[in-house]
């Protein structure tokens, strides 16, 4: 049972932050029995070496391996998740420089407050994400790290560092890419309504700027929408092949062993 335990806790850990898995609107009493529902159907195709040794661990070492388990599941998803989380970064620099900064509202899929061309980026982020299969690619990441690494094999230096890093940095890029267009049209307008408030004293700029500021922001955000959509798209699917990827090649370290060391392992 303690194999089938570090199964069903590497994939638990994918619920947490795994776009859509990890949504408020879905109970946790379902995201349990869905997770050890997967874990029943993946558990007779891991490895029979995930067994060796693991039914002798102490209680004291059952506790860390079962933790390292489910970090790799939680950060598989976390990796997955940040394109749709960086994406609202973009909405978030084009609804800040309309002036909707202050028009923001729940987006209960990631668990933060976003803004409406935010939440507009987002699902056309999520609808790219689920067009691809993201939670079938995910999941089978998830299964494919048995190969290489079975239950109570990992450590805390097995977390890919190195590419969560990676993406974020690309991220970053694709949010300023996706939000330069409009961002660089409010700009113009905003030095074109300086020019405007040096030369006619008389307007009342402000009033006159938020709305226009708005209109055009929106019209630019509506025409640019399939090249950002095409931009989204293509980042969340490299995002999905560096997961599977990493996944393929990805080799545990001995956690198992460590574990045993610090907490005393079967000789306790």
């Amino acid at each position: 049972m303690i194999p089938l335990a570090g199964v069903a806790s590497r994939l638990l850990g994918l619920f947490m932050t795994a776009p859509m898995l990890n949504s408020l609107r879905l109970p946790n009493r379902v995201k349990v029995l869905l997770g050890v529902s997967l874990a029943l159907a993946t558990y007779p195709v891991v490895s029979a070496s995930a067994a060796v040794g693991v039914d002798e661990l102490h209680m004291l070492a059952l506790a860390p391996m079962l933790l390292f388990e489910a970090v790799i599941g939680y950060t598989i998803g976390l990796v997955g998740s940040l394109p749709l989380i960086l994406v609202q970064l973009a909405g978030y620099l084009v609804g800040y420089q309309m002036g909707l900064s202050l028009a923001q509202v729940f987006n209960p899929n990631v668990d933060i407050a976003a803004d409406l061309p935010g939440q507009l980026l987002f699902m056309l982020a999520f609808g790219a994400f689920l067009i691809i299969d993201g939670p079938e690619a995910l999941f089978l990441a998830v299964v494919m790290t048995f190969e290489g690494a079975p239950p109570g094999s990992i450590a805390a230096v097995d977390a890919p560092l190195e590419l969560l890093l990676g993406v974020v940095s690309g991220g970053y890029e694709m949010a300023m890419r996706v939000a330069a267009p409009v961002i660089g049209l409010i700009m113009l307008v905003e030095v074109a309504l300086g020019v405007l408030m040096r030369t006619i004293p008389q307007i009342n700029i402000l009033s006159i700027g938020f709305g226009l500021k708005i209109l055009i922001g929106a019209t630019m955000l509506f025409f640019a929408s399939a090249f950002m959509a095409e931009a989204i798209a293509e980042h969340v699917v490299e995002v999905m092949r560096a997961v599977v990827s990493w996944a393929s090649n990805f080799e545990g370290s001995g956690g198992l062993t460590s574990a045993g060391l610090m907490f005393g392992g079967a000789d306790a």
